[in-house]
């Protein structure tokens, strides 16, 4: 069953994580989403778990914000 659902997700990621890699290099593609974690999260560092983190689109624009960001996905769950 792990297997099934490793392959499932597997299957696609190399092209959604090509599209992601391109908008995380663009400051205007990551410019809208920090401005939203600052209005609703403030500006001090904070410590976030972010669950079925994939590429990262939401972590690493949060840990380039100065937070503390724990990423994990579902891959890593399933071998542990």
């Amino acid at each position: 069953m792990k297997e099934s659902i490793v392959s499932y997700w597997n299957s696609g990621a190399f092209r959604y994580n090509s599209g992601v890699e391109r908008f995380l290099k663009s400051e205007k593609g990551t410019a809208g989403w920090k401005s939203l974690f600052s209005e609703y999260l403030g500006r001090a560092p904070l410590k976030i778990l972010d669950v079925g983190t994939g590429p990262g689109s939401i972590s690493i624009p949060l840990a380039s914000m100065g937070h503390m960001v724990t990423a994990v996905d579902l891959p890593q769950i399933l071998k542990e």
